[in-house]
């Protein structure tokens, strides 16, 4: 009997024991789980920011991925040659109508009854004046209430022929403040997944930063304080431990975007600094692929890297922008 009550003990120890070791295995999972949703989420964040960076980035130089754009033009309406054509038609009516009643007066001391038809027919022709003249008058005012029409074209878009310096200062305001809509959900994100919060809070001190000088219309402070803010992305996304490679290519353009920041200045010799920084980084990715379906991209993108230089070397800033959009439509696709 003794000897049966140890056997059933040592068999409830052994339950007790299975049901701690199963919460504690179901509440690591759960944590980890919720863990990694929060990464998750917070990289969905950081990508939709890039996004929206890249393309205030782009904006500053009228620089588009579509070949073509839609242009709206204003066509003012010729109202003065077509009174003029309404006036010459209203004059010939009416020297008909003359011509027409002299012959009926001509011919109207024959009879009486012809004499009442010729009358007839001027108080016709009078009243066919009359009603062409309304007309003209209605079709003027129609003309002059539609002023200007509108005409859409397509036009085809190419960075040689741009004027970097026409800048739609309305729409990037309006793209700044979309950031500022994302950003109190992304700082409490950060916070949670241990970001510090020094690195934190440079994003604010950072955004208010750029909507300062975009209120300002000024292009060379924009860009500075644009790319200050991408560089802080790497270091983000690199905190979420979750993808080394596109933490290096998070790297890679930001130093291509510091690059593209001193065009206007002409400082080729740190734009250089800034590509073979830009190089150095995109290697690490070079390094850590496999053969995938996206070899080829990833070495077109290297490709590309190392053409910059000879935009550097004649130190041209269209040649550099031609490669700068060449770049980011190929390196979207890795």
């Amino acid at each position: 009997m003794e000897k049966l009550k140890k056997i059933g003990y040592i068999f409830l120890i052994f339950i007790i024991i299975g049901i701690c070791v199963s919460v504690i295995v179901l509440g690591y999972k759960k944590s980890n789980d919720n863990t990694h949703q929060e990464k998750d989420k917070v990289a969905s964040e950081i990508k939709y920011i890039e996004d929206q960076i890249i393309d205030i980035l782009n904006k500053m130089n009228n620089i588009d991925f579509n070949n073509y754009q839609l242009s709206v033009k204003d066509i003012k309406s010729n109202d003065n040659n077509e009174s003029s054509s309404s006036k010459q038609s209203s004059k010939g009516s009416s020297e008909q109508s003359s011509s027409e009643g002299s012959k009926q007066s001509s011919s109207g001391s024959s009879e009486q009854g012809s004499s009442s038809n010729g009358e007839s027919e001027q108080g016709s022709s009078s009243q066919q004046e009359s009603s062409g003249k309304d007309s003209q008058s209605q079709s003027e005012s129609s003309e002059s209430s539609e002023g200007t029409q509108k005409r859409y074209e397509m036009e085809f878009s190419n960075i040689l022929s741009n004027n970097s310096q026409e800048i739609d200062w309305e729409k990037i305001k309006g793209s700044i403040e979309e950031l500022y809509a994302v950003d109190p959900t992304m700082i409490l994100d950060l916070y949670n997944i241990g970001i510090s919060e020094e690195q934190v809070l440079k994003f604010n001190v950072q955004l208010d930063k750029i909507t300062k000088a975009i209120q300002d219309e000024n292009k060379q402070d924009t860009l500075n304080e644009l790319t200050t803010l991408y560089s802080l992305l790497p270091i983000y996304f690199e905190n979420l431990s979750v993808d080394e490679n596109y933490t290096n290519i998070l790297k890679t353009k930001s130093n291509v975007f510091f690059a593209y920041s001193l065009l206007d200045n002409g400082d080729w010799s740190r734009i250089n600094e800034y590509i073979n920084s830009a190089i150095s980084e995109y290697s690490k990715v070079m390094g850590n692929i496999e053969q995938t379906e996206k070899t080829a991209n990833i070495n077109k993108v290297y490709i590309i890297l190392n053409e910059f230089k000879s935009a550097i070397d004649v130190q041209s800033k269209e040649i550099f922008l031609v490669k700068y959009k060449n770049l980011l439509e190929e390196i979207r696709t890795i």
